[in-house]
């Protein structure tokens, strides 16, 4: 070594070499090879010599670096060539692909035999596949995601390879995608045994995200470093737990239902709400499926766990402003009513229903009366407090069902769908009208704003959209030149029929006041004795120009307009009077029955009012019974039934009207204080003709009986329809047979002449 050394120094002063670097082979003092790096220097001295400066580095650990990454590319080499697994590099802006040795044998080509780019890529591909690279391409530059595909080749010897390919993005310091860097496995032996395929598909996909194994009952058993940076927990503190701890506690009944689906399906792809170790909670991805072992047995879980809380708050973003967009095409920015545009088709869906459901449906146009004056006077901002004003009270007078828009300007519109009739739509803008017609008080100014109203009825007036709209707004231009602050149908007897109740109003109104009410009585008979058993009372009007008028002519009129209790009051507590008196002139007319509506029932003081009645007139409780309809009893059957109850306590007999007509189960049935069923007279109109109505009347007997209460029919008009009532055991009968209803003086006549009733 000193020799060469010498020949070396000598070579440099001869060549005028100042500087040589050098990696020289030396021994150490045990005699063992010491690679050393050298640094040696000629420096003249001034005095005709020379001297060697020497710097050496031990390259000892250098060297053994190198040789462990040698070896590691080795080891990486051979483990992609193992795996059939190659990694690759596409550098956009040269369009140039760097492959992998195993990426050209994937290929089946020679290991660097050339440079590829993309379109030599593609011609590799399969032609049915191409479309899938190229779209995981434009997405992965339109989403920055990284993208995973399965895909096939076809060889240059003609053989067809299965592949997984996954890339993602690299972007320069300016945000600009300059690279897509990815790897490529050969899946073709896996695709021969498909159980092999999904475990390495799983381990493929979930190699970035947190992957979990549980045993066959839930219990953790593997848990990556992903699942810790993503959920929190290291890995000792979750071996050997349940995997619900990783669910909120109002999640963990869907973690029953995921294993439920798991085993059922064998593998599930769903979103689940995680939470993790500090509390908070995130969305998640959740992939399951079974691991297997080499016998094909079930034998753990394994889930992979992505967290896309940032992409679900960005959907739920996208949802709200797509929300918004929506919202504000369709609705008023000022009211927050319905829009016209909304209005109109919503009324070409409601034309629909009540066409399909035979039914009868309502549209109002409703425009304010001089509202410019407002706006000029007071200014587009006052006018503009008072549209919200109008806006809320018809969002609260309408009902849930019905629809109501602002449609332009000082023009609202409302729909009523599936009203019951005309009546039902008059009693609605009456309301409509009176809760309009209440001052405003916008900043202090005070404002009494009358109404104009047009109406169309549909199908009636119109079976389109466009059409109605015409005929309303017709309506209310008619409206405005009535004078305006009314209410006009497109059919004009509508609306002289509608002022004919406003009118009927006012004189039921007159005649509480006047007590021009009248009861009339019609006579209970048993059928098999032909002797009186009692009577029903039953109101008359006594109008000053229309003359008598029944209960259907006014009663819904009362309930509209809240007279209804004043006049059902009246009407206990005239009958008990009577019946009382008629007594105490040692008469015998038995059992007189009287209707109770639903509203008198309900009126807190009506048992109170109903004792001091039966007191004042010293009338015996089992001189009365009180009728109340099976539908009424099951608007509210537990209220009903204690109140009931109240009665029947004071000896006063009850029976349900109109029964078959209802719907009330006889669960109900068995519960109720009542002593007596009353057949419904629709179903003894056609008796003996009608089959079906007489099994219904046999039915509702045999019920009486198994119930041992009382039966009486009502409406009995035929000797024919008595019979058939006697041969199958209802003895007591109400109808025009025997009589119709009579005055209380007609009615006084046959009590003091009592007749046998054939």
């Amino acid at each position: 070594m000193r020799e060469e050394m010498r020949t070396s120094f000598g070579k440099w002063v001869k060549e005028g070499i100042k500087m040589m670097p050098e990696e020289l082979k030396l021994k150490d003092k045990h005699g063992q090879d010491v690679c050393v790096y050298s640094q040696r220097v000629l420096i003249e001295t001034g005095e005709g010599e020379q001297e060697i400066y020497s710097l050496q580095i031990d390259l000892k650990y250098i060297k053994m670096t190198e040789a462990k990454l040698k070896k590691s590319e080795a080891k990486l080499y051979a483990a992609q060539e193992i795996a059939k697994l190659g990694n690759w590099e596409w550098n956009l802006k040269t369009d140039e692909i760097f492959w992998s040795d195993e990426v050209f044998r994937i290929f089946g080509e020679k290991p660097q035999a050339f440079v590829p780019d993309y379109h030599l890529f593609l011609t590799y591909i399969d032609s049915a596949d191409r479309i899938k690279i190229l779209r995981a391409v434009a997405k992965a530059k339109k989403t920055g995601e990284t993208q995973t595909i399965e895909h096939r080749i076809t060889r240059n010897d003609g053989s067809i390879r299965y592949l997984l390919s996954s890339g993602r993005l690299i972007y320069d310091k300016e945000g600009e995608i300059t690279t897509i860097i990815g790897t490529v496995q050969d899946m073709t032996e896996q695709k021969k045994v498909e159980h092999m395929l999904e475990q390495k598909a799983q381990i493929i996909e979930q190699i970035h995200d947190s992957v979990i194994v549980m045993d066959l009952k839930g219990h953790i058993v593997e848990w990556n470093n992903t699942s810790t940076f993503n959920l929190g927990y290291r890995e000792d503190e979750v071996i050997g737990k349940r995997i619900d701890i990783l669910f909120p506690k109002n999640k963990k009944y869907s973690l029953l239902k995921i294993f439920g689906k798991l085993k059922k399906y064998g593998v599930l792809r769903t979103e689940i709400t995680l939470k993790h170790k500090n509390g908070e909670q995130f969305y998640g991805n959740l992939l399951l499926s079974f691991l297997k072992n080499d016998r094909g047995e079930k034998n753990a879980i394994i889930a992979y766990v992505e967290n896309i809380t940032s992409r679900k708050k960005a959907e739920r973003e996208l949802i709200r402003q797509k929300n918004m967009m929506e919202y504000r095409a369709y609705h008023d920015d000022l009211t927050g009513l319905p829009n016209r545009a909304y209005f109109v088709e919503e009324l070409e869906r409601t034309i629909g229903r009540v066409r399909r459901n035979h039914g009868l449906g309502a549209l109002l146009f409703i425009d304010m009366d001089h509202f410019k004056e407002i706006n000029d006077s007071l200014g587009h901002t006052h006018g503009d407090s008072v549209l919200k004003v109008i806006a809320r009270r018809l969002s609260e007078t309408f009902r849930k069902g019905d629809f109501v828009a602002r449609f332009g300007g000082d023009e609202f519109t409302t729909i009523l769908e599936n009203v019951k009739d005309i009546n039902n739509v008059i009693s609605k803008v009456q309301q409509l009208m009176e809760i309009l017609n209440a001052p405003i008080t916008i900043n202090e100014q005070r404002h009494f704003i009358t109404f104009s109203i047009g109406i169309a009825l549909f199908p009636n007036d119109g079976e389109s959209a466009e059409e109605l709209l015409k005929n309303s707004d017709a309506s209310m231009y008619k409206a405005k030149e009535m004078g305006r602050n009314t209410y006009v149908f497109y059919q004009q007897d509508l609306t002289r029929k509608a002022f004919e109740r406003v009118l009927l109003a006012t004189d039921l109104r007159q005649a509480l006041n006047d007590h021009s009410f009248e009861i009339y009585y019609q006579p209970q008979v048993n059928a098999m004795t032909g002797k009186l058993i009692g009577m029903e009372g039953l109101i008359r009007w006594k109008h000053e120009t229309k003359g008598i008028l029944y209960p259907s002519e006014f009663i819904l009129i009362a309930e509209e307009n809240g007279m209804v209790i004043e006049i059902d009051r009246w009407m206990m507590q005239e009958g008990i009077r009577q019946i009382s008196r008629w007594y105490r002139q040692g008469l015998d007319p038995g059992v007189l029955s009287l209707n109770l509506s639903i509203k008198q029932l309900q009126a807190k003081d009506f048992i109170s009012v109903l004792k001091e009645t039966l007191a004042e007139n010293e009338c015996k409780p089992e001189w009365l019974e009180l009728e109340i309809t099976e539908s009424q009893i099951m608007e509210n059957p537990e209220h009903t039934i204690g109140i009931l109850q109240q009665i029947s306590d004071l000896g006063i007999r009850l029976a349900i009207d109109d029964f078959g007509t209802g719907y009330s189960s006889l669960s109900y049935l068995k519960r109720l204080p009542i002593h007596k069923l009353k057949i419904d007279q629709s179903f003894v109109r056609d008796i003996p003709s009608d089959k079906d109505d007489m099994s219904i009347v046999e039915t509702i007997i045999a019920l009486s009986k198994s119930l041992k209460l009382e039966v009486i029919a009502e409406g009995v008009e035929t000797e024919e329809q008595r019979d058939f009532l006697l041969a199958h055991d209802c003895l007591y009968i109400q109808g025009f047979y025997y009589s119709r209803p009579v005055s209380g003086k007609e009615m006084q006549k046959m009590l003091e002449h009592p007749k046998q009733f054939a």
